[in-house]
Parts: C-alpha cells; sequence; structure tokens
C-alpha cells in the first residue's frame, strides 16, 4: 500500500514563512528610507522658497529684512512674495526657524543678516554640503550675532519664539543636522 501524502512539509513552510518575512522587512526598510529621503527634499525645498521670498521682500524694502516677532508676522511680511509659507513634513516633531539680525555697526552703516533654518533627518544629506555652518544668535559661537547691539529676532513655525539659548544651531552633524541658508 502506497502513502501518497500531498501538501508540504512543516519545514517547507517555514522556510517559506522566514523568506516572505525576509522581503517584508526589507520593504519596510526601503520604504522608511524613501519617505525620509522625500521629507528632507520638501525641507530643502521649502527653505529654498523662503529664502527666494526674503530676498524679493528684501529688494522690494529698501534694503531691509523682514522684522517680525511671530510666525504670522512674518506670514504677513511675505504674503506678496509667497503665498503662505510652508509647513514642515512633520510639524509636531520639528520647526522652520527664521532669524534675522539688522545691526547699526558703525555710524551710517548697517549690517543685516538673516538664515532660514530646518532640520534634516539624513546627516549625510548633499544639501547639506552647500549650507551655512556656524551658529548664529546672542550667544552664538561661530557667526556670533551678539557682538553688537541689535533688533536681533528669531521666530518659528511652531509658535514658539526661537530655539534654545537664542542661537540657530547650523552644524551638520549629528544631532543638529541643521540646514540654513540665508544672507549671513
Amino acid at each position: 500500500m502506497k502513502n501518497n501524502q500531498k501538501g508540504f512539509t512543516l519545514i517547507e513552510l517555514l522556510v517559506v514563512i522566514a523568506i516572505i518575512g525576509l522581503l517584508a522587512t526589507l520593504a519596510v526598510v526601503s520604504l522608511r528610507n524613501a519617505q525620509q529621503r522625500a521629507r528632507d527634499t520638501k525641507r530643502v525645498s521649502d527653505i529654498s522658497a523662503m529664502e527666494t521670498a526674503i530676498e524679493l521682500f528684501y529688494n522690494e524694502n529698501t534694503g531691509v529684512y523682514p522684522l517680525p516677532t511671530t510666525w504670522a508676522e512674518l506670514q504677513t511680511a511675505l504674503a506678496p512674495y509667497i503665498k503662505t509659507l510652508p509647513v514642515p513634513p512633520n510639524p509636531t516633531q520639528e520647526e522652520y526657524v527664521y532669524a534675522v539680525n539688522p545691526t547699526s555697526v558703525a555710524p551710517f552703516t548697517l549690517r543685516q543678516e538673516y538664515v532660514v533654518k530646518s532640520t534634516l533627518e539624513d546627516a549625510g544629506h548633499n544639501a547639506l554640503l552647500s549650507d551655512f555652518d556656524g551658529t548664529y544668535g546672542v550667544n552664538g559661537t561661530s557667526e556670533d550675532w551678539g557682538d553688537v547691539a541689535g533688533d536681533f529676532r528669531i521666530v518659528s513655525s511652531d509658535g514658539t519664539p526661537g530655539e534654545a539659548n537664542n542661537v540657530v544651531a547650523c552644524a551638520d552633524a549629528n544631532p543638529t543636522r541643521g540646514f540654513c541658508r540665508g544672507d549671513d
């Protein structure tokens, strides 16, 4: 009498399940990396759009950058140049920051500077190779704006008055990963 069993053995089923699990894991990791790259690309694009709007404002307002005290005031000032200020792709975890320092350095000399910042998820992103890497603010270290008295302001998209210690950290290294553009 012949025993003709049809079907798969337990070992064969376990091997197939393990292979499917491995492929699913690879797909999820790949999707997560693609989403991260997409969010970083949006951040870089948003900062560039804001930089363009700020420069247009500067050109049409006799060489003065916007001096807002809130993000809403910045939106109002830039309304003729950008329909709405961009919103970060992950607004609960990050913010966009605008810092400006219009300062009189010497009689009849106006030193004006601004920085627009976002934090990228990928510390190796190519955009970090061509951005500002200083620390800007009243307690800044490399591009110290606190060396002269002025109307220094920081506003951010999440409604807080600015970053910690009144500085905007633009270093590329972890954990900062600051992508900054502007006129320093």
